[in-house]
């Protein structure tokens, strides 16, 4: 399929969960490019949130709820025109660890159908590509240390009660969905299917202070403690893999701009990582922060500096970024800038 046509307000791009961590990223990010972005949200609160975070958009960034995407049709309006659309729309558990499957698995998995179905019934001929946000916690939880785009993980539904294991199941069969109606569709449709697998994101967020949660909230809660308090060695150097936020943002953009990423599966990670690598980067960058007179609020925490000083520990997981590399080329930014961006923006905003 051809790549997005270049801007045009008569074809926007829609962008679900477009209040959400990296959803907000992936509209600012098209904003900047010229796009005419359709975000759909979940309430008329979300709107208001996104209208402050955008202001004097009112030309290019247009609105519609989408209360519930198991709905039948929730998304017949949404896709209408559109030239794109960018499906980022998913349910959490690190809001409700202990959501049960229905909350979890079902949404992923029917959302990303009725978007199907609608887009095959109301988005028209202008739409060439859809884009889902997957995750890494669709590839083997274990056991495989060298991971690519051609590894699952095999998941068992029956086993999986809760929390991190029901987040992987609905990844996973949100992700098998997806292709199975593509390839069952393909032939009847006038766009493409691209599914991005981002490791952690990481990095500041566009929502205001009452709004910490998710992702961002763990992060600051597992390097940044009130003085230092809880940092066990256990969690030090235990780690996984990572990207920046405004860096998820950008490849998501590329995807709808190359047309070479039509149906493809890529995973978007910029390095591994073991969280004692975060202290280290947040105690050497704490002296260049713009503090207020009185100074910090607290130092952060040494950790257990040995285990990246010694190398004693080896990274868990490797992700094979090659496919990456041909088809988006990004050039993601350092853990240093991260973490550098990520505490001015917590210290304006009253979270550290």
């Amino acid at each position: 399929m051809p790549a997005v046509p270049q801007p045009s307000v008569s074809q926007p791009i829609l962008v679900t969960g477009a209040s959400s961590y990296l959803g907000a990223h992936i509209v600012k990010v098209l904003l900047s490019r010229g796009y005419t972005v359709r975000a759909a949200v979940r309430s008329q609160a979300k709107i208001e949130e996104l209208k402050n975070i955008f202001p004097c958009t009112q030309d290019t960034l247009h609105f519609v709820v989408v209360e519930d995407m198991q709905e039948e049709g929730s998304f017949d309006d949404a896709v209408k025109r559109v030239s794109a659309i960018i499906h980022t729309a998913s349910p959490s558990i690190l809001r409700n660890p202990n959501a049960p499957a229905d909350e979890i698995v079902k949404p992923a998995v029917e959302g990303v159908l009725n978007l199907f179905w609608s887009a095959l019934t109301h988005a028209g001929a202008a739409l060439k590509r859809i884009v889902i946000t997957s995750s890494a916690a669709a590839f083997p939880s274990s056991a495989k240390a060298h991971v690519n785009e051609d590894d699952w993980d095999d998941v068992d539904t029956g086993k999986a009660d809760a929390g991190v294991d029901l987040y992987r199941v609905s990844k996973v069969l949100a992700e098998r969905a997806a292709w199975d109606w593509y390839e069952a569709h393909k032939a009847s449709i006038s766009w493409d299917l691209t599914i991005l697998l981002p490791t952690f994101m990481f990095g500041p967020p566009l929502y205001p202070s009452s709004g910490l949660g998710g992702t961002h909230k763990m992060f600051l809660d597992t390097v940044l403690p009130a003085h230092g308090a809880g940092v066990k060695r256990e969690v030090m150097q235990s780690g996984d893999a990572w990207l920046d936020i405004r860096d998820a943002a950008e490849a998501h953009v590329r995807s709808l701009e190359r047309e070479d990423v039509g149906a493809e599966r890529v995973i978007l990670s910029s390095e591994s990582f073991i969280w004692q690598e975060w202290l280290d980067i947040a105690n050497t960058v704490w002296a260049y922060i713009p503090w207020s007179p009185s100074g910090p609020p607290f130092t952060p925490a040494k950790g257990f500096q040995e285990l990246t000083e010694s190398k004693v520990s080896r990274y868990a997981v490797e992700f094979d970024t090659s496919k990456e590399k041909r088809l988006l080329g990004m050039e993601w930014r350092s853990k240093e800038e991260m973490m550098r961006d990520l505490i001015v923006d917590a210290v304006a905003k009253g979270w550290v």
